[in-house]
């Protein structure tokens, strides 16, 4: 809903040099539309192509407002559920119906994220980073739609969209973006879409099938603590950075006991730009092949960078390491080469 949202003041933007709409307009016209859509549902397909690998998806999908939705992997089968607080993830081959419930702390939190969007912001980043140009008009599914080509001026994605003209939400996406040296396409298409079709929060309740196996998980926020804390919870030595960025200041350490092992993270903040290190203790070492080859301290790393974060990752020890951020490639490399197996 919000890339719909974005596609739609973008149009209208480009509409108002031409037909000399007023700003109040344009934001009464913004309102209106995205305001006219309660649900929708279609079938989306999804193609991802790395190099010479290619992952095709299919699902069927249901969306309400605020935030309740369903889908359905056509291959696998496997049925996720949501009404905003529980989910429901059901699959057959397994037989297992795994439920997850958010904390009142952990929903309130998400809750306030949502609310603090500020669609201006994004629109303005989005203007500043990327050329935008109106194509034309063609028809996708049936449906007529506006074409638009978004160039990032770095020039790491690019992305062709074709945005509904009656419900402006994007249908068909053609994304190619460069992740470290490896070129990434993605091509995103939605069929047989209905709009307001009158989906009620039932249609979001889900029952698991009898003699399914049910587990039960709570999403909560993690509690943030001191770095001694957290190498007592953790069971490892955690290794720190000798080189921070200046004005960065520690946050907290969290530990999650995760599926492929104790993971701790360490967070730090200066204004709205942060840094992450990530260490995850885990018998299974598995070294990425996506991003550019780069040396940590004799030990092979690879470097990602999308839109305005960096990252980099790699094994230390028993230890796999990323180091992550919205700041530059430089004092994310040095940050990690600071730090000593």
């Amino acid at each position: 809903m919000k890339h719909g949202y974005i596609v739609l003041i973008l149009v209208l933007m480009l509409a108002s040099a031409c037909m000399g709409i007023s700003e109040e307009k344009i934001a009464e016209k913004m309102k209106e539309k995205y305001e006219s859509i309660e649900d929708y549902t279609g079938i989306m397909i999804m193609e991802s192509q790395i190099g010479d690998e290619i992952q095709h998806t299919e699902m069927e999908v249901k969306f309400k407002k605020p935030y309740y939705y369903w889908t359905k992997d056509l291959k696998t089968g496997i049925i996720t559920v949501s009404n905003e607080k529980t989910t429901w993830i059901y699959d057959p081959q397994r037989n297992t119906a795994t439920k997850i419930e958010i904390s009142e702390e952990m929903y309130e939190y998400i809750k306030k994220m949502r609310e603090e969007i500020d669609y201006g912001k994004i629109i303005e980043k989005l203007l500043e980073e990327y050329d935008v140009k109106l194509l034309g008009s063609e028809k996708v599914e049936g449906r007529d739609c506006y074409v638009l080509d978004l160039k990032e001026k770095n020039d790491s994605m690019h992305q062709k969209m074709w945005v509904d003209k009656e419900y402006w939400m994007p249908i068909k996406m053609e994304t190619e973006m460069k992740i470290g040296n490896d070129v990434v396409k993605v091509t995103v298409i939605y069929k047989n879409l209905k709009f307001n079709v009158g989906l009620s929060e039932k249609d979001f309740e889900f029952t698991p099938p009898e003699g399914a196996k049910i587990i039960e998980r709570k999403l909560e926020e993690p509690e943030k603590m001191s770095l001694e804390e957290a190498e007592q919870k953790a069971g490892f030595k955690i290794l720190t950075p000798s080189y921070i960025p200046s004005g960065f200041k520690f946050e907290g350490a969290t530990v999650l006991e995760t599926v492929a092992g104790k993971r701790v993270s360490m967070r730090y903040r200066s204004g709205e730009k942060f840094l992450t290190i990530t260490e995850l203790l885990s018998e299974e070492k598995r070294e990425e092949k996506i991003g550019e080859e780069v040396d940590i301290n004799g030990a092979k790393g690879r470097l990602i960078t999308f839109m305005n974060l960096t990252s980099v990752k790699w094994i230390c020890g028993e230890l796999t390491i990323t180091v992550s951020g919205n700041i530059d490639k430089e004092e994310v490399l040095k940050v990690a080469r600071s730090i000593e197996c």
